[in-house]
């Protein structure tokens, strides 16, 4: 293209065109969507008061289950290191474990049963 003086100008785009506007904003909605359709069901929550305890008392059970296998894989390392099995989960500490786990619905300790498998009094 020429001016009306002869000389060239420059064709620079600077910017975005509409379509690339259109499909970003499109794949943010989507995006959002997603986010929200995930998001609302957890807030609104089923509105029985019960279901929420029972989803707390799952939630619990699922880490005191975390926190016995933590305990037991430390009592197989101990008893692979020392030839034998600990008395107490209490042995295993600080040199296998930085922290004894506890059950987090009571705070109970664990304790082994007959055959070295760690046990958790509240989640049987």
């Amino acid at each position: 293209m020429k001016s009306q003086g002869g000389s060239a100008i420059k064709s620079c785009a600077k910017g975005y065109t509409l379509v690339e506007l259109l499909i970003v904003v499109s794949i943010i909605a989507v995006i959002s969507a997603l986010v929200v359709l995930r998001i609302l069901p957890a807030a609104a929550g089923t509105g029985d008061v019960g279901a929420g305890l029972m989803e707390r008392a799952a939630w619990e059970a699922a880490a005191c289950r975390f926190n016995q296998n933590i305990v037991q894989n430390a009592t197989e390392y101990f008893a692979i290191v020392y030839g034998h099995y600990p008395a107490t989960p209490a042995d295993l500490f600080p040199r296998f474990l930085d922290r004894i786990p506890r059950c987090p619905a009571t705070g109970a300790e664990y304790h082994y049963d007959a055959h070295h498998l760690v046990v958790c009094p509240y989640h049987p």
